[in-house]
């Protein structure tokens, strides 16, 4: 019974990682993929609208457009990550997730980066959620 539960936990736990994590408005953070070390950055110009999301590794630096709304009731971030295994290798890979307009009811996973070489890699075709 024990052994149930322990796997009920770490089912519930990995599920988790699906889930899309909210990056802040003007902020960097750094995450650990298979071993690599990426920094990913959100800036936004304004309350509402444009806004980029800069992903960097040890031998790459890539600008991605995005949108942001920080109204009190929108509260959109210029992205959301989460960790989901892609390319099929042994760890998970972290998504960037982009909102694809102001109201923050779609987003579109178009980048991942590899747990395998730590780099950014398109998806084709991209993913797609709605809130």
């Amino acid at each position: 019974m024990t052994g149930l539960i322990i796997v009920g936990i770490f089912l519930a736990a990995s599920r988790l990682q699906e889930i899309p994590c909210s990056l802040d408005y003007n902020g960097t953070h750094t995450f650990s993929i298979g071993g690599h070390e990426v920094v990913i950055e959100t800036k936004t110009f304004a309350e509402e609208g444009p806004a980029e999301v800069i992903v960097s590794g040890k031998h790459f630096r890539e600008v991605l457009d995005s949108l942001s709304n920080q109204d009190l009731y929108m509260n959109v971030s210029p992205a959301s990550v989460s960790w989901t295994n892609i390319d099929g290798k042994r760890w998970r890979d972290l998504l960037i997730w982009r909102p694809d307009e102001p109201t923050g009811q779609h987003h579109t996973a178009s980048v991942y980066l590899s747990s395998d070489d730590g780099k950014l890699h398109r998806l084709i075709p991209p993913l797609k959620r709605g809130q």
